[in-house]
């Protein structure tokens, strides 16, 4: 078991030594930037993009049909750009939603690709639902429980932080201005 454990710490540390000459290739720092957005923010966010659930949802009932639909996803622009955000959220739970609205709203791009490239005849559209149905759990996951860290002072302060971000439009599009400022900042080296 100790030489199993070794392998695996050796493998771990030879994997993240490829990370990072993968990230130095690529002209990215060795290290991606830490995750910054606040779980009160995310929280907020997340429950943002909860409203493109519903129309996942309609999109996979389609797929589910067996056929492809194009769909004008410049629409779902505000979704995109606010779970790009989430995936840089401190909070595991915000972060997960944001990759999984994120990746759904992908889906719907290769689905796309797929049209205008006159390929439909060979989509494998039972991959194309499988990853739409990991992203939609992932979407759909409860983010409240970023709000708790073990202490309930700390979580009774999120959730003022919360309440004061949907109660005060000013507050929040500060605080979402300033988080994307940021993350535009350092897009190239995430």
């Amino acid at each position: 078991m100790a030489d199993t454990l070794e392998m695996i710490r050796a493998d771990i540390t030879d994997l993240k030594e490829r990370l990072r000459e993968l990230r130095i290739e690529q002209g990215k720092p060795p290290e991606a930037p830490p995750n910054f957005v606040p779980v009160p923010l995310s929280i907020v966010l997340a429950e943002r993009v909860r409203s493109f659930i519903p129309i996942a949802i309609k999109y996979a009932s389609l797929l589910a049909g067996g056929t492809l639909h194009r769909v004008d996803t410049s629409k779902f622009e505000h979704y995109r750009r606010d779970a790009e955000l989430l995936c840089r959220s401190t909070g595991l739970w915000c972060s997960l939603v944001g990759g999984g609205v994120y990746a759904i709203i992908r889906v719907m791009d290769d689905v796309n690709a797929i049209i205008d490239a006159g390929e439909e005849e060979n989509a494998h559209i039972p991959g194309l639902l499988r990853r739409f149905h990991f992203a939609l759990e992932l979407a759909r996951h409860d983010v409240q429980h970023d709000m708790w860290d073990g202490y309930e002072s700390e979580a009774s302060l999120t959730r003022a932080e919360v309440e004061r971000l949907k109660n005060d439009p000013a507050a929040f599009q500060a605080a979402y201005d300033e988080a994307l400022a940021h993350y535009e900042a350092i897009k190239q080296e995430v």
